[in-house]
């Protein structure tokens, strides 16, 4: 809920900043500053992000690896991912555990959540399965969306412990490939994971 956050960001900021001479990084603002700021945010920031942005949709948004996508092609892969998400049942308040590299699936995957109010719990790829396990259980997670490769070293010897509805994969390559956005997130979001199948 974006109220309840702004309204725990507000508490924290104002505490901070009771005394502008107390922080450093307060000393270079008016008082009353930060509180005025934060008071304005009422919206996702998927939303803040395509606003901000609108005049620039033919532009690159992210270059992957020498594929340039524009931020046209980047909201519309957003679309398709919180469709598939929502036809599984994610809802707002729903947490979603997100094991990607840095590459542009964790943007839409971030910014497709942030559209439906859902939480995306990130967790570093290179995490050890006992402590996927605990990430996983500790945020009553829903999902685990994941990158492929690492579902036989990491997902596989700990599935039964994982306290998740289901786990789907992505592939690292989806962002190298020249795949339309329906093909791309057919075979990600969309698609369950048979247990054993990689």
């Amino acid at each position: 809920n974006t109220s309840s956050l702004t309204n725990i960001a507000n508490a924290k900021i104002i505490q901070i900043c009771k005394d502008n001479s107390a922080d450093i990084h307060c000393q270079n603002y008016e008082k009353g500053a930060k509180e005025k700021v934060l008071s304005n945010i009422s919206m996702k920031y998927v939303d803040f992000i395509k606003g901000h942005n609108a005049e620039f949709n033919d532009l690159p948004a992210v270059n992957y690896l020498g594929k340039s996508i524009t931020y046209n092609e980047v909201f519309q892969y957003v679309t398709e991912y919180a469709k598939g998400f929502r036809a599984y049942g994610i809802k707002e308040n729903d947490v979603v555990s997100v094991m990607l590299p840095n590459s542009p699936e964790i943007i839409y995957v971030k910014l497709a959540l942030n559209t439906i109010g859902a939480v995306a719990n990130l967790i570093d790829p290179r995490v050890h399965p006992n402590t996927l396990i605990n990430y996983i259980n500790n945020s009553d997670s829903k999902l685990l969306v994941a990158i492929l490769n690492k579902y036989k070293s990491t997902i596989k010897p700990v599935l039964d412990k994982l306290r998740v509805q289901d786990v789907f994969l992505i592939s690292p390559l989806n962002s190298i490939l020249k795949a339309d956005i329906k093909h791309q997130t057919d075979r990600s979001v969309k698609s369950k994971l048979l247990v054993g199948h990689y």
